[in-house]
């Protein structure tokens, strides 16, 4: 139950409404065409082909919250409306990523996720994740914040054994998002955008290195 509790804010609530009443996924369907015959010629030389177009179904969010249930569908409904409230937050609000957010809006009447999506827009890993963690219980989805570290400088010490080893340092520390699938257990997913975008496949127009961490100037 821990997992499922949501916040008191009305913004998040209506936040997680307006996510719910466009949530889709873009889907690939093929189709066959019959080109007819040339009317310049007797024979009958119509034909067959198949095409592909890219269409937008709608994302079932009340499949994707059934619990105890073992049928894909849930799965694979909970997994698009996660993508599509991380898509939302950086698409459609525009809320970018930066480790020095402007903090000259921001209201002090209300808590860090609020002022987050509200107000600054700009944020790093804990407030991107927090917020998806938030909208998703709002949406009956059972998601947990959590904190780490990102260990990209593992290497293998020896070769007698599968021994790893590597360095983590203060910058490597990251927030991500966990969600819950029943019968497989607790999920990562990337919320930040300069991760996401080159874990998932969306544009990177920033053209970051998903693998990379940011490192902070030295002062």
């Amino acid at each position: 139950r821990t997992y499922m509790d949501t916040s008191d804010s009305e913004f998040i609530r209506e936040l997680a409404a307006a996510i719910k009443a466009q949530a889709h996924v873009e889907e690939q369907r093929s189709y066959e065409e019959i080109i007819p015959d040339d009317p310049e010629t007797e024979e009958d030389d119509s034909y067959t082909v198949t095409r592909k177009e890219t269409v937008n179904v709608p994302a079932s969010v009340e499949l994707a919250a059934v619990r105890y249930a073992s049928d894909p569908e849930v799965y694979i409904q909970r997994d698009r409306l996660v993508r599509n409230v991380i898509d939302y937050i950086i698409d459609e609000m525009g809320c970018e990523y930066t480790i020095t957010p402007d903090l000259t809006g921001v209201d002090p009447a209300l808590d860090g996720v609020e002022n987050f999506l509200r107000n600054t827009k700009e944020g790093y890993c804990v407030q991107f994740a927090s917020a998806v963690t938030l909208i998703l219980r709002e949406l009956g989805v059972p998601a947990r914040y959590v904190e780490g570290y990102i260990a990209d400088e593992i290497e293998r010490i020896s070769r007698d054994d599968f021994v790893y080893g590597g360095y983590v340092r203060d910058y490597n520390a990251h927030a991500w998002v966990e969600v819950w699938y029943d019968g497989v257990g607790w999920i990562q997913y990337e919320a930040t955008p300069q991760y996401y975008v080159g874990m998932y496949g969306a544009d990177n127009s920033a053209g970051s290195n998903p693998s990379a961490p940011i490192i902070p100037d030295e002062e």
